[in-house]
């Protein structure tokens, strides 16, 4: 019998299709099966039985609340969904409005020391002192731009507003 066995493991196997495999139960192995409900037989394709039923879930130890789970949504629209309330947070667009002008500031940085240093030898300058005067100017302003943001809403409509 075991050779008829293998002999139609192999053709299955040249054909494409492999039969199923069963589950091992402690019956299968020829173990006592433990007192309560006889185990599942059958084929078990990821949480479910060939029958059709389902396994009871998996307790996981992330949730500690008894109350029904949230659905189930797409990657794309989670992402989108935690991106939409990030972006309606309060200090959005504080936190934008830095983030930009920095990034401008050492770009613009960067490009003075770049376009700067062959004219700054040939004043016999340090290569970097148009760039330490840009720096200077640039630490200046974000103190200034600290102070500013420190200061209430109302100082600054009353800054705003023409001296007529």
């Amino acid at each position: 019998m075991p050779a008829e066995e293998s002999e139609a493991r192999s053709r299955d196997r040249s054909r494409g299709t492999v039969p199923a495999r069963r589950a091992l139960t402690p019956g299968l192995l020829g173990l006592s099966t433990p007192a309560g409900p006889p185990p599942p037989v059958g084929l078990v394709l990821r949480g479910k039985l060939a029958t059709g039923s389902r396994r009871p879930p998996v307790p996981r130890g992330g949730r500690t609340s008894g109350g029904p789970r949230p659905p189930r949504t797409h990657r794309v629209r989670r992402l989108h969904e935690r991106a939409r309330r990030a972006w309606d947070r309060p200090l959005t667009a504080y936190y934008l409005i830095l983030g930009s002008s920095l990034l401008i500031t050492v770009l613009g940085l960067v490009m003075v020391y770049s376009a700067s240093v062959i004219k700054a030898l040939d004043y016999d300058k340090p290569a970097s002192y148009f760039f330490r005067k840009q720096f200077l100017a640039a630490v200046i302003g974000a103190g200034l731009m600290f102070i500013a943001s420190r200061m209430p809403a109302k100082l600054h409509r009353a800054l705003a507003y023409p001296c007529s």
